[in-house]
């Protein structure tokens, strides 16, 4: 029997959450540890039951995107891969840098199942890129479809669950635009000429030759009507 002086223990609301933030803690860390040692099928089905049993504890919502929508792109995967791209900080343990053919700057990703945080106006975000082993055909750039096995990829975005109209309207387009941004700064000019003999009539190649208006020799009128003929085609470049 209990004595009248024995009182029963409630655990507090920042008790739940620290355990709460700790499982999910845990569903990263052991996915990292486990992609080497665990079967895939085992795998997922361990961290599957897992994010079940701590997302009835926690307060987030989590926002998916896949990077294909049956053959077609998502422009938010990508924006998301350009964007996290240098969000990087000292805490990321695990990056990817790959060298485009004619691109003279490295590409620099984040790799699968490393965790990063980005804030806007005060509001956490959590990221993290989630792999998965898929045997739907692989779309081939010269049409062919090849059954094997390939990774299926996708952002988790994880947040409170009160920030999600800001998550939908402010923080996604925010990324968009960053992208979009991000991807002016680093392109490069490319001269495209036809090919009969390629795989793709069009060939691209940077066009970094190091001559400039201001070198060539041609008559001042005649450079200005060209100059201002070129300024209004790309200033028409929406259409």
């Amino acid at each position: 029997m209990w004595s009248s002086s024995e009182t029963t223990t409630v655990p507090s609301i920042r008790t739940i959450l620290s355990v709460a933030a700790s499982l999910t803690a845990s569903v990263v860390l052991l996915r990292s540890v486990a992609d080497d040692l665990i079967p895939d099928a085992a795998r997922e089905f361990f961290f599957t039951r897992l994010r079940k049993i701590s997302s009835r504890f926690s307060s987030e919502l989590t926002i998916v995107l896949d990077e294909f929508d049956g053959y077609a792109g998502n422009e938010m995967f990508v924006a998301a891969s350009v964007y996290l791209g240098n969000k990087l900080s000292s805490s990321t343990q695990r990056i990817k840098v790959l060298k485009l053919k004619k691109v003279k700057q490295l590409a620099v990703k984040v790799d699968k199942n490393q965790e990063l945080v980005d804030f806007l106006d005060g509001t956490e975000f959590k990221w993290i890129l989630d792999c998965s082993r898929s045997d739907k055909p692989v779309f081939i750039s010269n049409g062919d479809h090849r059954s094997a096995f390939a990774e299926e990829r996708r952002y988790e975005l994880r947040f409170h669950k009160k920030h999600k109209e800001m998550a939908l309207n402010r923080y996604l387009p925010y990324v968009l635009e960053k992208a979009k941004q991000i991807k002016e700064e680093t392109k490069s000019v490319k001269l495209h000429t036809v090919d009969y003999n390629g795989k793709d009539y069009w060939e691209g190649i940077n066009l970094d030759h190091p001559a400039t208006f201001e070198t060539i020799a041609m008559d001042l009128e005649t450079k200005k009507a060209l100059i201002d003929d070129l300024n209004r085609f790309m200033a028409r470049k929406e259409y």
